[in-house]
């Protein structure tokens, strides 16, 4: 089962099943009773609304905002036009990124990204005492223009690069792609973290579609609303609680089901060869 099926299978479980099908499922007008009813005519599913409503139009859009994938893209060939000498739009097609958008772009390397520094010792790894002295030679050596932050993202899949130095015909680009088809590319550790996500959204929208309809129904037809008007008053909170989830909880744990960005992080971190 997919994350997104998953996730649905969670929500259903946590909120009860009549309120779901009293949020989510359409509604018509109904003369005779002059009010609306649940319009059972369409035979939509709650499953496919939830899917649709929560999963992809909310929390599959919010996260591949704050989140996504950090990968290279080599630009050497892609399409692009010169503005001047040193300002170059590259527009990237969706082919090269498997059908997703760019929702970030962090910098571009200058070159090969395997060329040899100023140690001229290219093979580390292979032996402690070049690995030493590659290090020594480095640390004398002055820091090697490789890379350019002056890159910024100014439509979809287009890139403007601005920098006062010649650019190299090889260049490469790191960036953030979006989220696969279904979330394919989270691993299921991170799992929880989505479904909590998923159903504090949920609330949040049997919330906002429930509450002034019930305010309604209890004045057209003086009823008692019982326990449904309960189990939606504990939902008041959700959006709040969902916004507060997804930049204090999801930021950190997509971070780190990244594993090429939670990479150079702990780089950055500990040190070493990147």
């Amino acid at each position: 089962m997919s994350l997104a099926s998953e996730s649905v299978a969670r929500i259903k479980r946590a909120i009860p099943p009549e309120i779901l099908q009293e949020a989510f499922l359409p509604r018509r007008y109904d003369p005779t009773k002059r009010t609306y009813v649940r319009d059972n005519s369409l035979g939509t599913s709650v499953d496919a609304v939830i899917r649709d409503t929560i999963i992809d139009a909310w929390v599959g859009a919010d996260v591949n905002l704050v989140s996504g994938v950090e990968t290279t893209i080599p630009l050497n060939g892609l399409p692009h036009e010169w503005v001047d000498l040193w300002n170059v739009i590259y527009r990237i097609p969706k082919s090269v990124t498997g059908g997703r958008n760019i929702t970030a772009v962090y910098a571009i390397t200058l070159g090969t990204q395997n060329a040899i520094g100023y140690s001229n010792l290219g093979d580390y790894g292979k032996s402690s005492l070049v690995d030493a002295g590659a290090g020594l030679l480095a640390a004398a050596a002055p820091l090697p223009a490789v890379s350019s932050a002056k890159v910024e993202l100014i439509g979809n899949n287009v890139i403007l690069v601005n920098d006062t130095r010649a650019l190299s015909s090889y260049l490469h680009l790191r960036c953030q792609l979006t989220h696969e088809q279904d979330f394919a590319n989270i691993p299921k550790a991170y799992w929880p973290v989505f479904f909590e996500l998923c159903c504090l959204a949920a609330k949040a929208h049997v919330y906002n579609t429930m509450i002034i309809r019930l305010d309604e129904g209890a004045l057209k037809n003086g009823g008692s609303l019982g326990r449904i008007r309960e189990k939606v008053d504990e939902m008041a909170d959700a959006e709040t609680q969902y916004k507060e989830y997804l930049n204090d909880k999801w930021k950190v744990n997509s971070h780190m089901a990244d594993k090429e960005k939670y990479r150079r992080t702990l780089s950055y971190a500990v040190g070493g060869r990147r």
